[in-house]
C-alpha cells in the first residue's frame, strides 16, 4: 500500500512539472545574458541592407477618427543600420476630398493621386524631394535624419524599436526574462523592460525572440497602464513572419504588421481586450540583400534640372519650382535670381536716392553761403 501511495506521489510530482517543460522547450532556462550575446554577435555581422518593399496602410486622419486613409506603395530601401539610408516611396495616397466610400463600416477616401518620395541622409544632411511622378513638388533639407517624411523604415522589422536596437533595450539593468510563448508557431522567449512612470502612464517595451530565428524578434509592442490601478494594454505591436537565412545567420522577415491602437483616458475596463485601429501597415519584403557593397553614391538625391531651391534653414520646408527657359536667361547674379523686373525696381530707387542726394547738396550750399556772407539779406 505505502509502495503505490510513493509511486502515485512520484507521478504526481512528475506530471506538476511535465507542462513546463512541455511547453517551454528549453526556453525557460535561457538567460537573459545569453540572449544579450546572441544579440551582441548578430549586430557585429549585420551592418547594413536593400530590399523591395509593398506597403498597404490604412491609417485614422488628423482630420476625423471617423474616416481612414488607405494607400499602396512600392519602395526601394538601402540602409546602413543606425547610419545613411536612401529610400524611394511610389505609389497612391488617400485625397482628403469630402468624397468617401466605406471599408469595414469605416469611411474612407475614394479619390487618390500618386505620389513619388524619395530621400536620402549621407551622414550630415538629409535631402527629400515629393511631388507626382516625373514632376518636382515639395523639398526638405535637414541637418538630422529624424526630420523624414519616411513612414516605415525596414530596420524596425529587423533590430530596431522605437529609437533604439533591440539590445540595448534589453542590456539596460532594467530588462528581464518573464517566460515563453509561441507566436504563430514559433516558439519564443520573452523579455520585458522595467515600467518607467510618465504623466501617471507606465510604459514597457515587450520582446518575443525566437531563439531558432538567432533570437529574430518575432513579436515586440509598446505596452501602457494607467497608473496605480490600470491593466496592461498593447498600444502599438510588430508582429513578423516568413522568416529567411539572408547573411550568415541573419534572420529577416517576409511579411510584417505594424499596428497601433486609440487607448481613450477611460479605458481601463479589466475585460476589454480590443481596441480600436488607428494605423496598421501590412509589408511584403522582397529581394533582401544582407550587407550589400554600398557607396556614397547610394545615399545621394539629386534635384531635377531646372529647378531651385531656397538656400538651407535647418528644419523648414522649401518650394521647388520649374523654372522657364526665359527665367534662366533672365537670372543674374546666380542664386539671387535678380530678373528685369528687380533691375527696374533697383534703378527707380537709385533714381530717387540720386534726387534726394542732389536736393540735399543744394540745400548744404545754400546755407553755407547764407553762413559765409551774413549781411547779403
Amino acid at each position: 500500500m505505502k509502495t503505490r501511495f510513493y509511486q502515485a506521489a512520484v507521478l504526481f510530482f512528475c506530471l506538476a512539472f511535465l507542462p513546463f517543460s512541455a511547453t517551454a522547450d528549453g526556453l525557460s532556462t535561457i538567460s537573459k545574458d545569453e540572449i544579450i550575446a546572441a544579440l551582441t554577435d548578430l549586430e557585429s555581422v549585420f551592418k547594413s541592407y536593400s530590399v523591395q518593399i509593398r506597403l498597404n496602410t490604412l491609417e485614422q486622419s488628423p482630420l476625423d477618427e471617423k474616416i481612414f486613409l488607405k494607400s499602396n506603395v512600392a519602395m526601394d530601401v538601402k540602409q546602413e543600420l543606425g547610419a545613411r539610408f536612401h529610400f524611394v516611396e511610389v505609389g497612391d495616397i488617400p485625397y482628403l476630398d469630402g468624397s468617401t466610400g466605406n471599408h469595414d463600416g469605416l469611411k474612407v477616401p475614394s479619390d487618390k493621386r500618386p505620389r513619388r518620395l524619395e530621400g536620402a541622409f549621407n551622414g550630415e544632411e538629409l535631402r527629400e524631394i515629393t511631388g507626382q511622378e516625373g514632376e518636382a513638388g515639395n523639398a526638405l533639407i535637414h541637418s538630422k535624419p529624424e526630420g523624414t517624411q519616411w513612414r516605415i523604415k525596414p530596420q524596425v522589422y529587423l533590430t530596431f524599436y522605437f529609437h533604439k536596437t533591440i539590445l540595448e533595450w534589453i542590456s539596460s539593468g532594467d530588462a528581464s526574462v518573464v517566460g515563453d510563448d509561441n507566436i504563430e508557431g514559433i516558439p519564443a522567449v520573452v523579455v520585458e523592460t522595467k515600467p518607467v512612470l510618465v504623466n501617471n502612464i507606465e510604459w514597457k517595451q515587450k520582446f518575443w525572440l525566437a531563439p531558432s530565428l538567432n533570437f529574430a524578434a518575432v513579436k515586440r509592442s509598446a505596452n501602457l497602464r494607467r497608473y496605480p490601478d490600470g491593466k496592461w494594454i498593447e498600444y502599438t505591436r510588430i508582429l513578423t513572419s516568413d522568416y529567411q537565412n539572408a547573411y550568415a545567420g541573419v534572420f529577416v522577415p517576409g511579411r510584417g504588421v505594424y499596428e497601433s491602437f486609440r487607448v481613450g483616458k477611460g479605458d481601463t475596463d479589466p475585460d476589454k481586450t480590443e481596441y480600436p485601429t488607428t494605423s496598421r501597415h501590412e509589408l511584403i519584403f522582397k529581394n533582401w540583400e544582407v550587407n550589400p557593397p554600398l557607396s556614397d553614391d547610394d545615399f545621394k538625391v539629386e534635384f531635377p534640372n531646372h529647378t531651385f531651391v531656397n538656400n538651407k534653414i535647418t528644419g523648414d520646408s522649401y518650394s521647388i519650382e520649374r523654372l522657364t527657359d526665359k527665367d534662366i536667361a533672365n537670372q543674374v547674379f546666380g542664386a539671387n535670381q535678380i530678373n528685369h523686373k528687380s533691375i527696374k525696381m533697383i534703378l527707380v530707387y537709385t533714381n530717387i536716392a540720386i534726387f534726394v542726394m542732389l536736393i540735399g547738396i543744394m540745400i548744404f550750399r545754400r546755407s553755407h553761403k547764407n553762413t559765409q556772407n551774413p549781411d547779403s539779406k
